[in-house]
């Protein structure tokens, strides 16, 4: 598990603001900078702090690869890209945008982020974006990556738009340390992320229509043995930080402000680890889905009067 302060901030504090009168939209940006594996015990004892020495003298990275895709759907329209580098190569699946607004939304090639202030988060449109990019190595301790997915709804009926990006890097390793006892292992790394969903004070009171608005972004590990040599080593090490927003379709005086990190130092627990050949698998995802549909309640109502109608008209003319 990730250890951590989250500070939770206003859209107004942020700069994004949404319509007092609009419709419903997500928002997903998780971005990790100096990504890197830390040892404790490589050299002298093992305290609890981060050794200050070169990984890669410990820890080489054999093969493997690194996988980036993005989606994005508004009812029919759609878009998609993936790209697959080496295990430490930059990976970069391209910008993926649907819907009638995408071309005047001013999105770039790896254009939107927190720090730079260009997250849409707004009911102001009818899009669903989503893009990625990574690059670099976690045992050189130098690895960058984010995930990126957006979707708005601002009018419409039976509307629905999601988006989605993924990092999926997988390397084969060997560790081996000069050192008789077992060494502790973790994974470290700076964060921003911004997390939020919203559904207007006015689609809420709507009882005719049924709306959802969703955000997640999840960063997890897995550092497992591998035996396909004969040499899997003992141990293993995970770790996961997930964090998600559900807007609830109802009105409320207390919507949900947007889950914010900027900057904050994530670290994992400590794990110990022996001398061998492993596995590490890292993964980061954001995922953006939002809707508006008729309410099956309101719908029922509706056929029951028009059956009524109906029936009443067919009676006078009888």
């Amino acid at each position: 598990m990730f250890k951590t302060k989250l500070i939770i901030a206003t859209l107004a504090t942020l700069g994004f603001a949404s319509s007092a009168n609009a419709g419903v939209y997500a928002t997903t940006y998780y971005g990790l900078t100096n990504l890197k594996v830390e040892v404790d015990g490589a050299v002298g004892a093992v305290d609890g702090v981060a050794d200050s020495v070169n990984v890669s003298d410990f820890i080489s990275v054999t093969g493997g690869q690194r996988l980036t895709n993005t989606s994005a759907t508004f009812n029919n329209d759609s878009d998609g890209n993936a790209v697959t580098a080496g295990p430490e190569g930059e990976a970069n699946a391209s910008l993926s945008c649907a819907g009638p607004d995408c071309a005047v939304l001013g999105l770039t090639e790896d254009g939107q982020s927190l720090d730079a202030g260009t997250l849409i988060a707004s009911d102001d449109f009818n899009f669903a974006a989503s893009d990625v990019n990574v690059t670099g190595s976690a045992v050189d301790g130098d690895a960058i990556g984010y995930t990126y997915a957006e979707a708005s709804i601002h009018s419409g009926n039976n509307t629905n738009a999601a988006a989605s990006s993924n990092i999926i890097n997988n390397l084969t390793t060997t560790i081996s340390f000069s050192v008789a006892q077992a060494v502790n292992l973790r994974l470290s790394a700076v964060v921003d992320l911004f997390i939020n969903a919203f559904i207007s004070d006015d689609i809420a009171s709507d009882n005719s229509i049924a709306a959802t608005a969703s955000a997640f972004g999840n960063f997890n590990f897995f550092l497992l043995p591998d035996f396909s040599n004969g040499n899997g080593g003992a141990g293993v090490a995970a770790g996961a930080s997930n964090f998600s927003q559900t807007a609830q379709d109802n009105l409320t005086s207390n919507k949900p402000l947007a889950i914010v990190a900027n900057d904050q130092l994530f670290a994992s627990d400590w794990f110990s680890i022996g001398d061998g050949d492993y596995t590490l698998t890292i993964n980061q995802t954001s995922n953006a889905q939002v809707s508006l549909v008729s309410a099956p309640s309101m719908l029922a109502f509706m056929g029951l009067a028009l059956f009524a109608a109906g029936s009443l008209s067919r009676k006078r003319r009888a």
